[in-house]
């Protein structure tokens, strides 16, 4: 009776947290890498390294056998559905440790405390922002919440170490990281010494071995899908996917993102800001359980329970301090169950305590316990509701309804931008004709930023357009807006003529250029510099023009970054053609002449200069309308991204 009991609390709990995922479920189409998973899941294709083969085969199942919605919001969904059981299952696993740690507190006092935890899991912002989108996070919670029940629950049999091993091999064929529990379960099968046999150990490493062949998924559909293999020019092919052996080992391993790896020294400054990022994520409260809880199971030498949810803990937690990724907030997602669990343990010793005084207080403060995901769910209500977001949607219909020519190539410097024409095009067949570009899609040059992109989608012959408008790539190219893209009509022209000088060993300033003969007094001097790297510059520049009297005396002056965000000066390339922009203020009255310029480059807020500046007489400046045409430079961007980290390190 009472473990029936318990399954229903824990089906309660897990429905509560589904219901609470389906209130803030983001309604359709995302950006990043939940649309990728949203369209290889539906066409069976193929996500970025390690490949999550479990995941995309679940996936595929459910986005096929679900009738309901959008194949987008299918998946979505699943999140919820992961997420739900995650939290179920969590209860049962705190329950277990409770009734462990703390078997004196009454069964009631026990429950409520192992539901608070569970709650606490499910109202945490991190996983709860995982839970309402297309994203592997809430299966790898659901796995590793599986994983400590079997370890928790009293079962001496041959059944349970089988069952683990199935669960950690089926983590393993859905996230990489599932090596990271090895260490906690190693210590929990040393201590705890389980009795088995021959066969059973067959058992386990049939368990361990065979989730494994689902990453032949990867070889058997990378030929079968479509976006790896990206058309250029006639008869040219981007491939995405290499199809040697080592093209396999590299994308299982996730061999790509071993750069992302810090240095030991850049890991240990990590520690603030993660130290951070957790206690806003389990509140000082839930952090302060967690920490009483661990001290109660020391206390208690419960070191069976200990050991595993500790070294886990530590392992990923360590892990993410050394793995530099953008969004390595998602990867704490363990950390925050563990914690969870601890944080259930926590308010048990605490009634325990009371429970000396009276059993109603210990009653009472198991109760106080379910105020901490209450308290999670209001704070962070706000930030986690996805229900409203069709961002990606809205922008990618404007950008469709543009009368872009056929065969035309659209250029973006993020990825996760450029992801939802995948699905448009995959899903609901709209506009195959359009090819999609944007930085790193392959490692080498032509692909490395986004200039190199436009450049190489130039090379094709094929009518190339941003997806945005992108302030600072006029630097490189002539753009013209064109309602909610931009159109890249071409790269600089190199000028006619003699190069006037070199800055810093390093820029060679090909002409200076203007479209006003003569300085005139209050009026704006519009000037253009050229410029081609002799080398690549491994910093930002400033570069400025100083407009010089007959006596040397400075009149005004314009300082600004070329290429802006989009292509600074540290993505200049040797052999490139670049535009260069001033506008100087002059006064109302001008010393008399003859006037020069003064043009250099500098660093950093110490004003490092790139070499002595060049002086040039007056008589050196181009009237040339050509090179100082508009070039939507100035547009602001049509949109501001959203970070969808809910709570960012500081």
């Amino acid at each position: 009776m009472s473990r029936r009991v318990d399954r229903w609390v824990a089906a309660g709990c897990g429905l509560s947290a589904g219901i609470l995922y389906l209130r803030t479920l983001a309604p359709g189409l995302l950006f990043g890498d939940p649309a990728e998973f949203q369209v290889a899941a539906w066409i069976a294709g193929l996500a970025h390294p390690t490949g999550y083969p479990l995941y995309l085969l679940l996936g595929w199942l459910w986005s096929h056998l679900l009738v309901l919605g959008t194949p987008a919001w299918r998946m979505n969904l699943l999140s919820a559905a992961w997420g739900g059981a995650a939290v179920g299952i969590s209860y049962l696993v705190a329950l277990g440790m409770i009734s462990r740690v703390s078997p004196r507190l009454p069964l009631s006092a026990r429950r409520l405390a192992a539901a608070s935890a569970a709650l606490a899991l499910a109202a945490n912002p991190t996983f709860w922002s995982q839970a309402v989108i297309a994203e592997v996070y809430a299966l790898h919670a659901l796995l590793l919440a599986c994983a400590l029940w079997l370890i928790v629950r009293e079962d001496e049999g041959q059944r349970a170490p089988v069952l683990l091993a199935w669960v950690v091999g089926l983590g393993l064929a859905h996230h990489r990281t599932t090596i990271l529990w090895l260490p906690g379960l190693l210590a929990w099968a040393w201590l705890k010494r389980p009795a088995v046999d021959r066969g059973t150990v067959g058992r386990m490493l049939a368990g361990l071995i065979l989730p494994q062949l689902l990453y032949l998924y990867i070889p058997l559909r990378a030929p079968a899908t479509p976006y790896l293999w990206v058309p250029l020019g006639p008869g040219e092919t981007l491939p995405l996917y290499d199809r040697s052996l080592d093209g396999f080992l590299a994308f299982v391993t996730g061999r790509v993102f071993a750069g992302e790896l810090l240095t030991p020294a850049a890991a240990w400054g990590q520690i603030p800001a993660a130290l951070s990022l957790i206690s806003q994520n389990l509140s000082e409260i839930g952090l302060a359980l967690a920490v009483i809880g661990l001290a109660w199971m020391m206390r208690r030498r419960i070191w069976d329970l200990l050991a595993p949810t500790g070294l886990m803990l530590l392992a990923q937690v360590g892990f993410n301090l050394f793995y530099g990724i953008g969004d390595v907030y998602v990867l704490y997602v363990p950390v925050y169950l563990i914690a969870a669990l601890w944080a259930g343990v926590g308010l048990s010793a605490l009634a325990t305590l009371a429970i000396r005084w009276r059993r109603a207080l210990a009653l009472a403060i198991a109760a106080a316990g379910l105020l901490l995901p209450i308290f999670l769910m209001v704070t962070f209500f706000p930030r986690v509701d996805r229900s409203a977001d069709r961002e990606a949607r809205t922008f990618w219909e404007n950008i469709l309804s543009e009368p872009l020519p056929q065969q035309a190539i659209l250029v973006s410097n993020d990825r996760d931008e450029m992801v939802p024409l995948i699905y448009l095009q995959q899903v609901e067949h709209r506009r195959p004709d359009l090819t999609g570009l944007f930085p790193l899609m392959v490692m080498r040059p032509g692909w490395l930023n986004v200039g190199q992109v436009t450049a190489s989608a130039l090379d094709t012959g094929r009518p190339v357009f941003l997806v945005k408008p992108m302030p600072g790539l006029d630097v490189r190219f002539d753009l013209r807006p064109v309602g909610a893209v931009v159109q890249v009509e071409g790269s600089v022209t190199r000028p006619p003529g003699e190069p006037l000088g070199v800055v810093g060993d390093a820029l060679i300033l090909l002409a200076v250029a203007t479209e006003t003969p003569n300085p005139q007094p209050g009026q704006p001097l519009e000037l253009t510099l050229c410029w081609e790297p002799k080398r690549p510059l491994e910093r930002d520049y400033t570069s400025f023009v100083h407009l010089l009297a007959g006596n040397g005396e400075k009149i005004g002056q314009h300082d600004a970054p070329p290429g802006g965000v989009y292509y600074p000066t540290s993505l200049w390339q040797p052999g490139e053609v670049l535009r260069d922009r001033h506008s100087i203020p002059l006064p109302d009255t001008l010393p008399p002449g003859p006037y020069s310029l003064r043009i250099g480059l500098y660093a950093g807020p110490d004003l490092v200069p790139l070499g002595d500046p060049l002086v040039l007489p007056w008589s050196a400046v181009t009237i040339d309308h050509r090179l100082v045409r508009s070039s939507g430079s100035s547009m602001a961007s049509s949109r501001e991204r959203i970070c969808s980290q809910c709570v960012p390190a500081q």
